[in-house]
Protein backbone atom coordinates (compact mmCIF):
# COMPACT_ATOMS: atom_id res chain seq x y z
CA UNK A 1 0.00 0.00 0.00
CA UNK A 2 1.37 3.22 -0.98
CA UNK A 3 1.83 5.61 2.03
CA UNK A 4 1.39 9.68 1.97
CA UNK A 5 2.96 11.43 5.19
CA UNK A 6 0.70 15.09 6.06
CA UNK A 7 2.45 17.20 8.18
CA UNK A 8 1.09 20.71 9.24
CA UNK A 9 1.88 23.64 6.17
CA UNK A 10 4.52 25.11 9.05
CA UNK A 11 6.45 22.31 10.23
CA UNK A 12 9.56 17.45 10.23
CA UNK A 13 32.46 -12.13 17.66
CA UNK A 14 34.73 -11.78 18.97
CA UNK A 15 36.91 -14.35 20.13
CA UNK A 16 37.16 -15.24 23.46
CA UNK A 17 40.31 -13.64 25.11
CA UNK A 18 42.95 -15.20 26.59
CA UNK A 19 46.29 -14.60 28.79
CA UNK A 20 48.81 -17.21 27.34
CA UNK A 21 51.40 -18.11 30.37
CA UNK A 22 54.96 -15.97 29.83
CA UNK A 23 57.40 -18.20 27.87
CA UNK A 24 61.16 -18.38 26.85
CA UNK A 25 62.23 -16.06 24.43
CA UNK A 26 65.90 -14.96 22.86
CA UNK A 27 67.49 -11.96 25.15
CA UNK A 28 66.15 -8.85 24.17
CA UNK A 29 68.71 -7.45 21.40
CA UNK A 30 70.58 -4.06 22.35
CA UNK A 31 68.03 -0.99 22.13
CA UNK A 32 67.56 -0.05 18.86
CA UNK A 33 65.91 3.73 17.75
CA UNK A 34 64.36 2.00 14.56
CA UNK A 35 61.87 -0.55 17.05
CA UNK A 36 62.17 0.76 20.47
CA UNK A 37 59.20 -1.57 21.19
CA UNK A 38 62.10 -4.26 21.82
CA UNK A 39 63.60 -2.78 24.50
CA UNK A 40 60.61 -3.82 26.21
CA UNK A 41 60.75 -7.13 28.99
CA UNK A 42 60.62 -10.04 26.45
CA UNK A 43 57.16 -10.93 28.05
CA UNK A 44 55.35 -7.78 27.66
CA UNK A 45 56.73 -7.35 23.74
CA UNK A 46 55.20 -11.07 23.15
CA UNK A 47 51.53 -10.46 25.07
CA UNK A 48 51.94 -7.12 22.81
CA UNK A 49 52.30 -9.11 19.81
CA UNK A 50 50.23 -12.13 21.07
CA UNK A 51 46.81 -9.26 21.08
CA UNK A 52 47.58 -7.70 17.77
CA UNK A 53 46.80 -11.16 16.13
CA UNK A 54 43.97 -12.98 18.74
CA UNK A 55 41.74 -9.71 18.49
CA UNK A 56 38.99 -10.32 16.08
CA UNK A 57 40.86 -12.75 14.27
CA UNK A 58 39.35 -15.72 12.72
CA UNK A 59 40.99 -19.35 13.10
CA UNK A 60 41.45 -19.26 9.09
CA UNK A 61 43.25 -16.00 8.94
CA UNK A 62 45.26 -16.21 11.97
CA UNK A 63 48.66 -17.83 10.63
CA UNK A 64 48.73 -15.24 8.04
CA UNK A 65 48.87 -12.88 10.69
CA UNK A 66 51.81 -14.56 12.38
CA UNK A 67 53.43 -14.96 8.93
CA UNK A 68 52.98 -11.36 8.92
CA UNK A 69 55.14 -10.34 12.23
CA UNK A 70 57.95 -13.30 11.29
CA UNK A 71 58.53 -10.99 8.38
CA UNK A 72 59.21 -7.80 10.01
CA UNK A 73 62.78 -8.03 11.19
CA UNK A 74 65.00 -11.19 12.25
CA UNK A 75 64.39 -10.71 16.05
CA UNK A 76 60.57 -11.08 15.73
CA UNK A 77 60.78 -13.76 12.96
CA UNK A 78 62.77 -15.60 15.74
CA UNK A 79 60.32 -14.42 18.92
CA UNK A 80 57.34 -15.90 16.92
CA UNK A 81 59.34 -19.09 15.78
CA UNK A 82 60.30 -19.89 19.04
CA UNK A 83 57.14 -18.74 21.31
CA UNK A 84 54.37 -21.68 21.43
CA UNK A 85 51.63 -19.69 21.79
CA UNK A 86 51.86 -17.76 18.36
CA UNK A 87 50.78 -21.78 17.49
CA UNK A 88 48.18 -22.75 19.21
CA UNK A 89 45.64 -23.46 16.76
CA UNK A 90 44.78 -26.51 14.99
CA UNK A 91 42.45 -25.96 12.38
CA UNK A 92 40.96 -28.41 10.58
CA UNK A 93 40.25 -26.50 6.98
CA UNK A 94 43.38 -25.49 6.79
CA UNK A 95 46.00 -26.91 4.41
CA UNK A 96 47.72 -30.37 6.06
CA UNK A 97 51.02 -28.81 6.28
CA UNK A 98 50.08 -25.68 8.53
CA UNK A 99 48.98 -29.05 11.00
CA UNK A 100 52.53 -30.25 10.61
CA UNK A 101 54.11 -26.16 10.97
CA UNK A 102 51.64 -25.66 14.41
CA UNK A 103 52.67 -28.99 16.10
CA UNK A 104 56.68 -28.71 14.84
CA UNK A 105 56.89 -25.09 16.60
CA UNK A 106 54.11 -26.00 19.94
CA UNK A 107 55.19 -29.41 20.40
CA UNK A 108 54.09 -29.48 24.01
CA UNK A 109 51.64 -25.84 24.60
CA UNK A 110 48.73 -25.41 24.56
CA UNK A 111 46.50 -26.45 21.75
CA UNK A 112 42.92 -25.29 20.52
CA UNK A 113 41.43 -27.69 18.20
CA UNK A 114 38.87 -26.50 15.41
CA UNK A 115 37.53 -29.39 13.51
CA UNK A 116 34.34 -28.03 10.92
CA UNK A 117 33.19 -28.95 7.65
CA UNK A 118 33.69 -25.30 6.65
CA UNK A 119 32.34 -25.05 3.38
CA UNK A 120 33.23 -28.56 2.84
CA UNK A 121 30.35 -31.38 3.76
CA UNK A 122 33.04 -34.13 2.80
CA UNK A 123 35.80 -33.35 4.97
CA UNK A 124 37.60 -35.34 6.63
CA UNK A 125 36.77 -34.87 10.18
CA UNK A 126 37.20 -38.09 11.39
CA UNK A 127 41.07 -37.96 10.19
CA UNK A 128 41.61 -35.07 11.62
CA UNK A 129 40.74 -35.95 14.84
CA UNK A 130 43.13 -38.60 14.95
CA UNK A 131 45.86 -36.64 14.14
CA UNK A 132 44.67 -34.14 17.50
CA UNK A 133 43.83 -37.30 19.80
CA UNK A 134 47.04 -37.86 20.86
CA UNK A 135 47.62 -34.42 21.76
CA UNK A 136 44.39 -34.60 23.81
CA UNK A 137 45.94 -33.64 27.29
CA UNK A 138 46.89 -30.09 26.06
CA UNK A 139 43.77 -29.48 24.41
CA UNK A 140 42.81 -26.12 25.45
CA UNK A 141 39.60 -25.68 23.85
CA UNK A 142 37.23 -27.78 20.91
CA UNK A 143 35.43 -26.15 18.70
CA UNK A 144 33.65 -28.51 16.11
CA UNK A 145 30.85 -28.75 13.60
CA UNK A 146 29.70 -31.65 11.77
CA UNK A 147 28.59 -35.26 12.37
CA UNK A 148 28.92 -36.77 15.66
CA UNK A 149 29.82 -40.47 14.59
CA UNK A 150 30.92 -43.25 17.10
CA UNK A 151 34.49 -41.93 15.88
CA UNK A 152 34.22 -38.87 16.88
CA UNK A 153 32.69 -39.27 20.03
CA UNK A 154 35.79 -41.45 21.05
CA UNK A 155 37.55 -39.10 20.69
CA UNK A 156 36.01 -36.14 22.28
CA UNK A 157 36.03 -38.52 25.42
CA UNK A 158 39.88 -38.86 25.65
CA UNK A 159 41.35 -37.06 28.72
CA UNK A 160 41.61 -33.34 28.46
CA UNK A 161 42.55 -31.82 31.87
CA UNK A 162 43.23 -28.55 30.62
CA UNK A 163 40.37 -27.73 28.20
CA UNK A 164 38.39 -24.77 29.58
CA UNK A 165 36.64 -24.11 26.26
CA UNK A 166 34.16 -26.50 24.35
CA UNK A 167 31.46 -25.83 21.65
CA UNK A 168 29.70 -28.63 19.86
CA UNK A 169 27.41 -27.87 16.86
CA UNK A 170 26.16 -31.30 15.63
CA UNK A 171 24.64 -32.07 12.46
CA UNK A 172 21.46 -34.00 12.70
CA UNK A 173 21.13 -36.51 10.98
CA UNK A 174 20.39 -40.38 11.33
CA UNK A 175 24.42 -41.20 11.70
CA UNK A 176 24.53 -38.96 14.06
CA UNK A 177 21.62 -39.05 16.79
CA UNK A 178 22.10 -36.94 19.96
CA UNK A 179 23.76 -37.92 23.08
CA UNK A 180 25.45 -36.97 25.63
CA UNK A 181 29.07 -36.79 25.68
CA UNK A 182 31.05 -37.80 28.66
CA UNK A 183 33.49 -35.75 30.07
CA UNK A 184 36.55 -36.13 31.72
CA UNK A 185 38.17 -34.94 34.55
CA UNK A 186 39.94 -31.67 34.85
CA UNK A 187 39.74 -27.68 34.67
CA UNK A 188 36.41 -26.15 35.06
CA UNK A 189 34.82 -25.05 31.86
CA UNK A 190 34.68 -21.10 31.02
CA UNK A 191 33.07 -21.53 27.91
CA UNK A 192 30.45 -23.87 27.27
CA UNK A 193 28.26 -23.59 23.28
CA UNK A 194 26.81 -26.94 22.95
CA UNK A 195 24.08 -27.70 20.59
CA UNK A 196 22.22 -30.72 19.13
CA UNK A 197 23.90 -32.80 22.49
CA UNK A 198 24.38 -32.87 26.27
CA UNK A 199 27.00 -33.10 28.88
CA UNK A 200 27.10 -34.52 32.07
CA UNK A 201 24.94 -31.87 33.86
CA UNK A 202 26.25 -32.56 37.42
CA UNK A 203 30.24 -32.48 36.43
CA UNK A 204 32.44 -30.59 38.66
CA UNK A 205 33.91 -29.05 35.53
CA UNK A 206 30.54 -27.12 34.44
CA UNK A 207 31.35 -24.37 37.87
CA UNK A 208 33.38 -21.11 37.29
CA UNK A 209 31.54 -20.40 33.41
CA UNK A 210 31.69 -17.51 31.70
CA UNK A 211 29.44 -18.21 28.78
CA UNK A 212 26.71 -20.82 28.46
CA UNK A 213 24.73 -21.37 25.10
CA UNK A 214 22.49 -24.86 25.27
CA UNK A 215 20.61 -24.86 22.02
CA UNK A 216 18.56 -27.63 20.43
CA UNK A 217 19.04 -30.61 22.91
CA UNK A 218 15.74 -32.44 22.72
CA UNK A 219 15.82 -35.22 25.25
CA UNK A 220 18.34 -35.02 28.30
CA UNK A 221 18.21 -32.01 29.33
CA UNK A 222 19.73 -30.03 32.50
CA UNK A 223 16.59 -30.25 35.25
CA UNK A 224 15.92 -26.86 37.32
CA UNK A 225 18.67 -27.78 40.31
CA UNK A 226 20.94 -28.69 37.90
CA UNK A 227 21.06 -25.29 35.59
CA UNK A 228 20.55 -23.47 39.06
CA UNK A 229 23.79 -25.18 40.86
CA UNK A 230 25.48 -24.58 37.55
CA UNK A 231 24.94 -20.92 37.66
CA UNK A 232 25.33 -20.55 41.56
CA UNK A 233 28.67 -21.05 40.98
CA UNK A 234 29.70 -19.30 38.26
CA UNK A 235 29.47 -15.60 39.80
CA UNK A 236 31.31 -14.29 36.46
CA UNK A 237 28.68 -15.58 33.97
CA UNK A 238 28.36 -12.83 31.17
CA UNK A 239 26.54 -14.63 28.75
CA UNK A 240 23.76 -17.00 29.08
CA UNK A 241 21.41 -18.49 26.25
CA UNK A 242 19.29 -21.06 26.46
CA UNK A 243 17.58 -21.97 23.29
CA UNK A 244 15.29 -24.89 22.07
CA UNK A 245 15.23 -27.25 25.05
CA UNK A 246 13.12 -30.14 25.77
CA UNK A 247 11.46 -29.60 22.23
CA UNK A 248 13.04 -30.07 18.60
CA UNK A 249 13.50 -27.17 16.28
CA UNK A 250 10.73 -25.52 14.30
CA UNK A 251 12.26 -26.86 10.80
CA UNK A 252 13.84 -30.27 12.63
CA UNK A 253 12.02 -33.48 11.46
CA UNK A 254 11.09 -36.23 13.62
CA UNK A 255 13.62 -39.30 12.51
CA UNK A 256 16.57 -36.85 13.60
CA UNK A 257 16.83 -38.80 17.46
CA UNK A 258 15.28 -41.93 16.58
CA UNK A 259 18.23 -43.51 17.77
CA UNK A 260 19.30 -41.18 20.21
CA UNK A 261 19.90 -42.83 23.83
CA UNK A 262 17.65 -42.85 26.92
CA UNK A 263 14.34 -41.99 27.41
CA UNK A 264 12.50 -38.33 26.51
CA UNK A 265 12.76 -35.81 28.63
CA UNK A 266 10.44 -33.13 27.62
CA UNK A 267 9.26 -31.44 29.86
CA UNK A 268 6.48 -28.14 29.76
CA UNK A 269 6.08 -26.95 33.40
CA UNK A 270 2.13 -25.56 33.94
CA UNK A 271 0.98 -22.80 32.05
CA UNK A 272 -0.39 -20.95 35.55
CA UNK A 273 2.11 -19.25 37.32
CA UNK A 274 0.00 -19.86 40.22
CA UNK A 275 0.81 -23.34 40.41
CA UNK A 276 4.68 -22.20 41.21
CA UNK A 277 5.88 -22.04 44.28
CA UNK A 278 8.52 -19.53 45.59
CA UNK A 279 12.10 -20.05 44.01
CA UNK A 280 13.97 -20.07 47.40
CA UNK A 281 17.49 -18.02 47.21
CA UNK A 282 18.29 -15.83 44.14
CA UNK A 283 21.20 -16.29 42.13
CA UNK A 284 23.20 -13.37 41.67
CA UNK A 285 25.27 -12.77 38.59
CA UNK A 286 26.90 -9.19 38.83
CA UNK A 287 28.67 -9.72 35.82
CA UNK A 288 25.68 -11.05 33.49
CA UNK A 289 25.37 -8.53 30.41
CA UNK A 290 22.99 -10.82 27.96
CA UNK A 291 20.41 -13.56 29.11
CA UNK A 292 17.83 -15.25 26.50
CA UNK A 293 15.53 -17.89 26.76
CA UNK A 294 13.38 -19.31 23.76
CA UNK A 295 11.23 -22.22 23.99
CA UNK A 296 12.50 -23.99 27.03
CA UNK A 297 10.50 -26.10 29.46
CA UNK A 298 8.07 -23.23 31.53
CA UNK A 299 9.44 -24.76 35.42
CA UNK A 300 13.07 -23.77 33.82
CA UNK A 301 11.50 -20.32 32.17
CA UNK A 302 10.32 -18.90 35.17
CA UNK A 303 12.41 -20.50 37.53
CA UNK A 304 15.33 -18.37 35.81
CA UNK A 305 13.23 -15.11 35.87
CA UNK A 306 12.12 -15.23 39.51
CA UNK A 307 15.56 -16.15 40.66
CA UNK A 308 18.29 -14.22 38.51
CA UNK A 309 19.27 -10.83 39.93
CA UNK A 310 21.78 -9.46 37.39
CA UNK A 311 22.53 -5.18 37.91
CA UNK A 312 24.32 -5.12 34.43
CA UNK A 313 21.65 -7.10 32.13
CA UNK A 314 21.53 -4.92 29.07
CA UNK A 315 19.71 -7.69 26.60
CA UNK A 316 17.15 -9.67 27.65
CA UNK A 317 15.08 -11.92 25.39
CA UNK A 318 12.06 -13.92 26.78
CA UNK A 319 9.45 -16.15 24.63
CA UNK A 320 5.85 -16.80 25.65
CA UNK A 321 5.72 -15.25 29.13
CA UNK A 322 1.78 -16.33 30.66
CA UNK A 323 0.46 -13.23 31.64
CA UNK A 324 -0.76 -14.50 35.03
CA UNK A 325 3.06 -14.30 35.48
CA UNK A 326 3.73 -10.32 34.94
CA UNK A 327 0.35 -10.31 36.97
CA UNK A 328 2.55 -11.38 40.16
CA UNK A 329 4.22 -8.68 39.66
CA UNK A 330 7.89 -10.70 40.47
CA UNK A 331 10.52 -7.69 41.59
CA UNK A 332 13.19 -10.07 39.93
CA UNK A 333 12.18 -10.10 36.98
CA UNK A 334 11.36 -6.16 36.58
CA UNK A 335 14.95 -5.43 37.88
CA UNK A 336 15.68 -7.56 34.65
CA UNK A 337 14.03 -5.83 31.95
CA UNK A 338 14.30 -2.14 33.33
CA UNK A 339 17.89 -2.50 32.64
CA UNK A 340 18.07 -3.68 29.00
CA UNK A 341 15.01 -0.55 28.68
CA UNK A 342 17.32 1.82 29.82
CA UNK A 343 20.15 1.08 27.60
CA UNK A 344 17.92 1.09 24.69
CA UNK A 345 16.98 4.03 22.71
CA UNK A 346 13.57 3.51 21.56
CA UNK A 347 11.03 0.53 22.38
CA UNK A 348 7.73 -0.75 20.86
CA UNK A 349 5.06 -2.53 21.94
CA UNK A 350 3.37 -4.55 19.61
CA UNK A 351 -0.27 -6.17 19.94
CA UNK A 352 -2.19 -8.95 17.73
CA UNK A 353 -5.60 -9.92 18.31
CA UNK A 354 -5.21 -12.78 16.16
CA UNK A 355 -2.63 -14.92 18.43
CA UNK A 356 -3.45 -12.39 21.67
CA UNK A 357 0.40 -11.68 22.12
CA UNK A 358 2.12 -8.69 22.98
CA UNK A 359 5.86 -7.97 22.37
CA UNK A 360 7.84 -5.62 24.06
CA UNK A 361 11.30 -5.28 22.41
CA UNK A 362 13.76 -2.77 21.42
CA UNK A 363 13.30 -0.47 18.11
CA UNK A 364 17.15 -0.56 17.94
CA UNK A 365 20.00 -2.42 19.22
CA UNK A 366 20.20 -6.72 18.70
CA UNK A 367 16.68 -8.52 20.04
CA UNK A 368 16.80 -11.49 18.10
CA UNK A 369 17.63 -15.26 19.16
CA UNK A 370 21.57 -15.27 17.65
CA UNK A 371 22.37 -18.72 15.89
CA UNK A 372 26.05 -18.39 15.76
CA UNK A 373 29.31 -19.36 18.17
CA UNK A 374 29.83 -17.03 20.61
CA UNK A 375 33.11 -16.16 19.21
CA UNK A 376 31.13 -14.08 16.57
CA UNK A 377 28.05 -12.81 18.40
CA UNK A 378 28.69 -8.71 19.19
CA UNK A 379 27.16 -7.66 22.55
CA UNK A 380 24.72 -5.00 22.22
CA UNK A 381 21.37 -3.64 24.16
CA UNK A 382 18.07 -4.97 23.43
CA UNK A 383 14.71 -6.47 24.71
CA UNK A 384 12.74 -8.64 22.91
CA UNK A 385 9.75 -10.01 25.30
CA UNK A 386 6.62 -11.86 24.50
CA UNK A 387 3.51 -12.18 26.36
CA UNK A 388 0.79 -14.34 26.00
CA UNK A 389 -2.62 -12.11 27.35
CA UNK A 390 -4.30 -15.51 27.00
CA UNK A 391 -8.52 -15.50 28.44
CA UNK A 392 -7.35 -13.68 31.42
CA UNK A 393 -9.68 -10.94 32.63
CA UNK A 394 -9.10 -7.85 30.10
CA UNK A 395 -9.02 -5.31 32.93
CA UNK A 396 -6.68 -6.51 34.97
CA UNK A 397 -4.35 -8.43 32.53
CA UNK A 398 -3.75 -5.10 30.77
CA UNK A 399 -3.61 -3.02 34.44
CA UNK A 400 -0.65 -5.55 35.58
CA UNK A 401 1.12 -4.57 31.93
CA UNK A 402 0.64 -0.69 32.77
CA UNK A 403 2.39 -1.44 36.19
CA UNK A 404 4.85 -3.61 34.37
CA UNK A 405 6.03 -0.50 32.90
CA UNK A 406 6.17 1.69 35.70
CA UNK A 407 7.86 -0.52 37.46
CA UNK A 408 10.73 -0.49 34.95
CA UNK A 409 10.49 3.20 34.23
CA UNK A 410 9.73 4.48 31.33
CA UNK A 411 11.83 7.26 30.18
CA UNK A 412 11.74 7.75 26.50
CA UNK A 413 9.64 7.10 23.15
CA UNK A 414 7.36 4.23 23.01
CA UNK A 415 5.60 3.05 19.29
CA UNK A 416 2.56 1.08 19.37
CA UNK A 417 1.09 -0.94 16.95
CA UNK A 418 -1.50 -3.00 17.01
CA UNK A 419 -2.60 -5.88 13.93
CA UNK A 420 -4.91 -8.52 13.49
CA UNK A 421 -8.82 -8.69 11.69
CA UNK A 422 -9.97 -10.96 14.98
CA UNK A 423 -9.34 -11.36 18.23
CA UNK A 424 -9.90 -9.53 21.58
CA UNK A 425 -9.32 -5.82 20.80
CA UNK A 426 -6.92 -3.46 22.68
CA UNK A 427 -8.49 -1.53 25.26
CA UNK A 428 -8.36 2.56 24.31
CA UNK A 429 -8.74 3.50 28.02
CA UNK A 430 -5.45 2.10 28.49
CA UNK A 431 -3.57 4.71 26.75
CA UNK A 432 -4.88 7.26 29.26
CA UNK A 433 -1.86 5.17 31.70
CA UNK A 434 0.30 5.16 29.14
CA UNK A 435 1.77 8.90 28.47
CA UNK A 436 5.33 7.48 27.06
CA UNK A 437 3.23 6.76 23.50
CA UNK A 438 4.59 8.68 20.59
CA UNK A 439 3.32 6.74 17.72
CA UNK A 440 0.23 4.56 16.87
CA UNK A 441 0.01 2.26 14.06
CA UNK A 442 -2.32 0.04 13.05
CA UNK A 443 -2.14 -2.68 10.52
CA UNK A 444 -4.78 -3.38 7.71
CA UNK A 445 -8.07 -4.49 9.05
CA UNK A 446 -7.87 -3.10 12.43
CA UNK A 447 -10.79 -0.78 13.02
CA UNK A 448 -8.92 2.11 14.57
CA UNK A 449 -12.44 3.88 15.60
CA UNK A 450 -12.23 3.72 19.01
CA UNK A 451 -8.44 4.08 19.27
CA UNK A 452 -9.10 7.90 17.36
CA UNK A 453 -12.07 8.88 19.39
CA UNK A 454 -10.44 8.12 22.67
CA UNK A 455 -6.99 9.74 22.08
CA UNK A 456 -9.11 12.94 20.47
CA UNK A 457 -10.45 13.74 23.62
CA UNK A 458 -8.88 15.18 26.45
CA UNK A 459 -8.67 14.17 29.91
CA UNK A 460 -11.68 15.78 32.23
CA UNK A 461 -10.73 19.90 31.68
CA UNK A 462 -8.90 21.86 34.46
CA UNK A 463 -11.13 25.22 35.62
CA UNK A 464 -9.64 28.07 37.42
CA UNK A 465 -11.16 30.43 39.58
CA UNK A 466 -12.85 32.19 36.87
CA UNK A 467 -14.57 28.82 36.14
CA UNK A 468 -12.42 28.71 32.59
CA UNK A 469 -10.53 26.60 30.95
CA UNK A 470 -7.12 26.12 32.78
CA UNK A 471 -5.23 23.92 30.01
CA UNK A 472 -6.01 20.82 28.49
CA UNK A 473 -4.71 17.23 29.44
CA UNK A 474 -4.62 14.89 26.68
CA UNK A 475 -4.18 11.33 26.70
CA UNK A 476 -0.60 10.58 24.76
CA UNK A 477 0.40 14.33 25.43
CA UNK A 478 3.55 13.35 22.93
CA UNK A 479 1.57 11.52 20.20
CA UNK A 480 3.71 12.82 16.56
CA UNK A 481 2.72 9.81 14.64
CA UNK A 482 -0.61 8.32 13.37
CA UNK A 483 -0.09 5.19 10.74
CA UNK A 484 -3.37 3.96 9.91
CA UNK A 485 -3.62 0.53 8.00
CA UNK A 486 -7.25 0.60 6.32
CA UNK A 487 -10.40 -1.11 7.66
CA UNK A 488 -13.33 -2.45 6.65
CA UNK A 489 -16.60 -1.38 7.85
CA UNK A 490 -18.97 -3.74 10.12
CA UNK A 491 -21.90 -1.05 10.43
CA UNK A 492 -20.22 1.26 11.90
CA UNK A 493 -18.95 5.56 10.49
CA UNK A 494 -16.37 5.09 7.40
CA UNK A 495 -12.61 5.44 8.34
CA UNK A 496 -12.70 9.09 6.48
CA UNK A 497 -15.99 10.24 8.57
CA UNK A 498 -13.51 8.84 12.30
CA UNK A 499 -10.50 10.82 10.95
CA UNK A 500 -12.55 14.11 10.45
CA UNK A 501 -14.06 13.49 14.00
CA UNK A 502 -9.95 12.79 15.03
CA UNK A 503 -9.11 15.91 13.42
CA UNK A 504 -11.61 18.18 14.91
CA UNK A 505 -11.60 17.01 18.43
CA UNK A 506 -8.01 16.66 18.72
CA UNK A 507 -6.19 19.73 16.49
CA UNK A 508 -9.00 22.56 16.54
CA UNK A 509 -9.74 22.00 12.78
CA UNK A 510 -13.06 22.70 11.47
CA UNK A 511 -14.05 21.15 7.82
CA UNK A 512 -16.58 24.41 7.72
CA UNK A 513 -13.52 26.88 6.97
CA UNK A 514 -11.24 26.52 4.97
CA UNK A 515 -6.59 27.82 5.45
CA UNK A 516 -6.93 27.37 9.22
CA UNK A 517 -4.08 27.41 11.31
CA UNK A 518 -3.66 24.36 13.78
CA UNK A 519 -4.59 24.69 17.28
CA UNK A 520 -1.69 25.85 19.35
CA UNK A 521 -0.53 23.77 22.27
CA UNK A 522 -1.74 20.76 20.38
CA UNK A 523 -0.07 17.30 19.23
CA UNK A 524 0.04 18.00 15.73
CA UNK A 525 1.75 21.39 16.04
CA UNK A 526 4.99 19.52 15.36
CA UNK A 527 3.90 15.95 14.54
CA UNK A 528 3.08 13.82 11.42
CA UNK A 529 0.45 11.64 10.25
CA UNK A 530 0.94 8.76 8.53
CA UNK A 531 -2.53 7.21 6.03
CA UNK A 532 -3.33 5.15 3.39
CA UNK A 533 -2.94 7.16 0.34
CA UNK A 534 -6.90 7.28 -0.68
CA UNK A 535 -7.58 8.36 2.41
CA UNK A 536 -4.65 10.76 2.32
CA UNK A 537 -6.13 12.45 -0.70
CA UNK A 538 -9.52 13.43 0.88
CA UNK A 539 -7.84 14.59 3.93
CA UNK A 540 -6.27 17.10 1.98
CA UNK A 541 -9.44 18.55 0.04
CA UNK A 542 -10.72 19.37 3.43
CA UNK A 543 -7.96 20.02 5.47
CA UNK A 544 -5.67 22.80 3.21
CA UNK A 545 -3.81 22.96 6.18
CA UNK A 546 -2.26 20.36 6.15
CA UNK A 547 0.26 19.50 2.57
CA UNK A 548 1.21 16.34 1.57
CA UNK A 549 4.81 14.89 1.71
CA UNK A 550 5.76 12.14 -0.27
Amino acid sequence: MRMVILTPSATQSSSPQRSPKPETVPPTPAPTRFFPIQDLPAELFIQILLLSINRNTSSGEIYKHVLHLTQVNKFWKTTVINCPSFWSRLVQYLPPETWDTVLKHNPEGPLEVTCMNYNNPNADLEGFLELAAPHSRRWSGMWFRGMLTDKVLAHMELPTPQMTELGICRSRGPESPERRIKLSDGAGLRYVDVDGMSLPWDTPRLAGLRVVQLSGIRDDIPTVSQLTAMLQASPQLWWLLLSYLGTKYDDESDTDSATSDGPSTYRIGPRDWSTFKSRGTPIYLPYLSTMMLDHIPDDMKYGLLTSIEAPKCECLAVDSINISFIQSRNRIFSSLLAGPIHHSTRMSLLYSRATGYLCIHSASGRSEIPNDWINYIEESPGFDIVINMGRANPGTAWASITDLLKAVGIKKPVDLKLVGRDGRDFPPDILGEWPFITGIETGDHYNAEEILQYIARPKPRILNSDGEVENLVWCCPDLDKITLGDWKQDGGHSAQIVLEQFFQARYGLDITKEAQAVKKNTPLEKGKLVLPSQIAQKVLEEFPVLTYVD
